[in-house]
């Protein structure tokens, strides 16, 4: 990474922040699976359907029944089948495109067509979580993407517990070299012990997975982990209802009650 990158990933990390404090008595733990890949769709989800619980889907409306780096991606019906079973459907821009330098009314284009392709798919839902392509970020596209959701996933590594940032909710891939330092299961137990907030990021599910994707068979132990830990597996949407909740029945004072409860475009 490029020296002007870093310095603009640490200035969008500290600067245009949107902190609200959680208080869980119960870990949570969120799947979540950006683009999103055909295998995603069908194997991803039906993991967590026969388990009983449900995921978050980052959709880029514009690749929508196509092959983006040698990868199927969903269809159409995908998307009303993931929505009709409860999943969250959120929004991962219309062309998956790099924002850290786009204009203002580029961003708000981005999202608005990928929410009215998504609708004109029969998507009913409103996207209310977001995930920045490739993890890019910057301050000003965390203060545009605040005004279309309640939350906006990035890349940074880590639990979201006690003072979190809305605009950049932290989380922790299931690539191979990033669970080389701490394993999946090592993340949901230090989730449990601290009652955090954890929310795993993938792309695509099969054996010969890219090196974004995971293996079915381990995705699969991942979530039964966490359900025998003793977490709750929730969407990134519910999950942020669930924090909100919690944290109002335990008068935590929220600096920023009302973003938890914040109503998309």
């Amino acid at each position: 990474m490029s020296l002007k990158r870093r310095l603009d990933y640490v200035a969008a990390r500290h600067l245009a922040r949107r902190p609200a404090k959680i208080r869980l008595d119960r870990a949570i733990i969120s799947f979540s699976f950006d683009d999103f890949p055909k295998s995603a769709a069908t194997t991803g989800a039906r993991i967590m359907d026969d388990r009983g619980v449900r995921a978050t889907f980052y959709a880029s409306a514009g690749n929508m029944g196509r092959t983006v780096d040698g990868l199927r991606q969903y269809d159409a019906e995908d998307l009303i089948r993931l929505s009709d079973a409860g999943h969250e459907i959120g929004c991962h821009t219309a062309t998956h495109a790099r924002l850290t330098k786009a204009s203002p009314a580029r961003i708000r284009g981005e999202y608005a067509s990928n929410r009215d392709l998504l609708r004109a798919l029969g998507v009913s839902q409103t996207l209310r979580t977001h995930a920045y392509p490739y993890g890019d970020v910057s301050p000003d596209l965390k203060r545009e993407a605040a005004r279309w959701f309640g939350a906006s996933r990035g890349i940074w590594p880590g639990l979201n517990v006690g003072t979190i940032d809305l605009a950049a909710l932290r989380c922790v891939s299931l690539e191979p070299h990033i669970l080389a330092e701490r394993s999946a299961h090592e993340w949901i137990d230090l989730a449990v012990r601290r009652n955090a907030w954890l929310i795993f990021l993938t792309h695509d599910v099969a054996k010969d997975h890219s090196p974004f994707g995971v293996d079915p068979a381990a995705l699969a132990r991942i979530v039964d982990h966490a359900l025998t830990a003793g977490a709750n597996v929730l969407p990134v949407a519910d999950a942020l209802d669930r924090a909100a909740s919690k944290a109002a029945a335990a008068d935590v004072g929220l600096p920023s009650a009302p973003v938890l409860k914040f109503s998309p475009r």
